[in-house]
């Protein structure tokens, strides 16, 4: 028993002693526990949106048309460029069994056995009669204001319109159509909506930035104010205890400074300087850091003059 209790008490002992270590020990492996983690659910959230195609949505069926002719439209959103505030579609198009010329010479692809007009929003695209169906791409105009970045939302109205003329007829009449849209561009959330107005279909198109983009947005942003306060509170400090101003301290703060832009430049689908998130973070760290800079080089410039005086005065005083 009196063994035992040594033990213990040298265990004891040994821990009191290394409390900080353990500490250390404990927190960076608690640390390192999250990281894996938080990893590990991104890699499942990446992992599940590419087996599920997001947001994917059809503005009807087959079935609900009452018309042996129609056309199928397959649609997916393939780039999303809010600078010049675009959205880019891969289209495309398919015809009924009625509409289909026979045998088809494409292994891909169907002909038509019939003019085909379609409008897809401001793009016009025309398939000549015995034409191969081939894939087709339209820039749709996205409106918003890229003023909230990264919380900004965009809106586009794509009006699907079709028509053609039938082997029999010369009349131009209009093509029932099923419009199946789906796309979710890296960085974007896109959601979708339809109705049919007439013989019109309206696909409402919604884009938002990720979570994931937001959440960088933000721990950059949090990461430059950081940085901000930290060189401006080092130069308060240096200058309220009286401590010289080294080299490194000009130097570290000008990296600082020079790098603040290219940290916000590395913000995802960043917009042009001017947005929320540089009034609130930019416009101010940049006078931060430069206030510092500045700070530095006048006491050094002083402390080079005080000692300059120093001297004088020893050499006057040797004479």
């Amino acid at each position: 028993m009196n063994a035992l209790r040594q033990q213990h008490a040298r265990l004891w002992i040994i821990l009191r002693h290394n409390r900080k270590s353990l500490a250390a020990g404990v927190i960076i492996f608690i640390g390192l526990l999250g990281t894996v983690g938080g990893l590990l659910a991104l890699s499942l959230v990446g992992i599940g949106k590419t087996r599920v195609a997001a947001n994917e949505i059809s503005s009807g069926n087959a079935n609900e048309l009452g018309s042996p002719d129609f056309a199928t439209i397959e649609a997916e959103v393939a780039a999303i460029d809010l600078v010049a505030q675009t959205l880019k579609l891969h289209i495309w198009v398919g015809v009924s069994d009625t509409l289909s010329a026979k045998p088809s010479t494409q292994s891909s692809f169907a002909i038509t056995s019939a003019p085909i007009n379609v409008t897809f929003s401001n793009v016009q695209i025309n398939f000549p009669k015995n034409d191969v169906l081939s894939l087709q791409a339209a820039v749709i105009p996205i409106f918003g204001d890229s003023y909230l970045y990264p919380f900004d939302v965009w809106e586009t109205v794509i009006e699907v319109f079709a028509t053609y003329r039938p082997s029999e007829s010369s009349a131009v009449l209009p093509l029932p159509v099923l419009v199946h849209l789906y796309g979710n561009p890296n960085g974007f959330d896109a959601s979708f909506n339809f109705s049919i107005i007439n013989s019109e279909t309206l696909a409402a198109v919604r884009v938002q930035r990720t979570t994931t983009s937001k959440t960088f947005v933000m721990f950059l942003s949090l990461s430059m104010w950081a940085l901000s306060l930290s060189t401006t509170l080092l130069a308060i400090s240096l200058w309220a205890f009286g401590k010289r101003t080294e080299a490194p301290h000009i130097t570290f703060t000008a990296a600082i400074l020079f790098a603040l832009p290219g940290v916000r430049n590395a913000m995802p689908a960043a917009p042009p300087i001017g947005a929320l998130v540089d009034q609130l973070v930019l416009v101010w760290s940049m006078p931060m850091v430069c206030g510092s800079l500045l700070m530095y080089f006048v006491r050094m410039i002083t402390a080079v003059i005080a000692e300059r005086d120093v001297l004088e005065n020893k050499h006057c005083n040797c004479c």
